[in-house]
């Protein structure tokens, strides 16, 4: 996981899943903002890495066998369309998240954990994927999606709207 470890990060969730697969290690990069991460701090098999240089992203994200999206269902998170997706799909990532409703449009090619035996079990899921084709669609599906795509789609849909016309 990379991001800010707030509110909306479901810590318990996180705690309890790494404490259920030892196996697994469990790297979390950004910076905590007012919740308490001791006892997630202090398993074996986790990292909390801090705040790191945006461009030292994408090669931490390159390691990553599996991406979280592990958000608490509430007010805040219930229009997000979390653009971490986004860039994990740049590189054609695994990624299980918690049921958002900004999601549903993409459940073909992520896992959701609707409680927490479900994400554990799509995690399980997610590690053991080996499918190429999968991997190749989350990299067109990021591609359709950046800041720029949605700019051109949006001047067309303007363009189409109001045509040119000549005084």
């Amino acid at each position: 996981y990379y991001g800010a470890i707030a509110d909306w990060f479901d810590l318990d969730l996180v705690t309890r899943l790494a404490e259920s697969r030892p196996q697994y290690n469990f790297v979390l990069i950004g910076q905590v903002h007012g919740i308490d991460t001791s006892r997630l701090a202090s398993l074996p098999n986790v990292s909390l890495l801090g705040e790191k240089n945006y461009r030292e992203i994408p090669l931490y994200l390159s390691h990553f066998d599996v991406c979280l999206i592990p958000f608490v269902l509430n007010k805040l998170t219930k229009g997000v369309d979390p653009v971490k997706m986004y860039e994990y799909f740049s590189q054609g990532k695994p990624v299980v998240a918690t049921n958002m409703a900004e999601l549903a449009q993409s459940t073909d090619l992520l896992y959701i954990g609707r409680d927490f035996e479900e994400f554990a079990t799509q995690v399980d899921h997610a590690v053991r994927e080996d499918d190429p084709e999968l991997r190749r669609r989350r990299v067109e599906y990021a591609r359709a999606n950046t800041w720029g795509a949605r700019v051109n789609a949006i001047d067309a849909a303007i363009r189409n709207i109001f045509p040119k016309v000549s005084v």
